[in-house]
């Protein structure tokens, strides 16, 4: 359990460094050790699920990221509710992977409940003011209907 910090802030300085490949490797790495040792509920195995999908969804492979973002959003919403913003940063994510795989219909619709939640803190209402620029940005898309 004590190696999974410093694993996952290898995974955020790779990642920082833009080397997201590595990041991506660090992370699957970290999650694989902590659902091992620490299961699927665990608040730093749901931690890791969010960042490895972000990480995915940033290097281009949206469709592997998408699993992972609803996971965590789920594992995330059970524990913490809805306008937490440990909920809601996966879900935002997940939105933004499926806009990235071109599921504008599915991506809308997350943002929409992104933007209808209630936040829990000025973090939450931070992220869900992202939603709203991005549902914006949504329709700009010329292959958005």
């Amino acid at each position: 359990r004590a190696l999974l910090v410093p694993m996952r802030n290898m995974a955020q300085a790779l990642h920082q460094q833009g080397r997201l490949a590595d990041a991506v490797g660090a992370c699957r790495d970290a999650l694989s050790i902590s659902r091992r040792v620490n299961g699927d509920t665990d608040l730093a195995t749901m931690n890791l699920q969010g960042n490895l999908g972000y990480y995915l969804r940033l290097a281009g492979e949206a469709l592997d990221a998408q699993q992972l973002l609803a996971e965590a959003t789920r594992s995330f919403e059970a524990h913490f509710g809805l306008g937490h913003p440990l909920t809601l940063m996966p879900k935002l994510e997940l939105a933004l992977a499926h806009r990235d795989l071109g599921n504008f219909a599915e991506a809308s619709i997350l943002l929409e409940a992104l933007i209808a939640t209630e936040p829990a803190s000025a973090e939450a209402r931070a992220l869900i003011e992202q939603a709203r620029i991005e549902h914006e940005h949504l329709g700009e898309r010329p292959e958005h209907p």
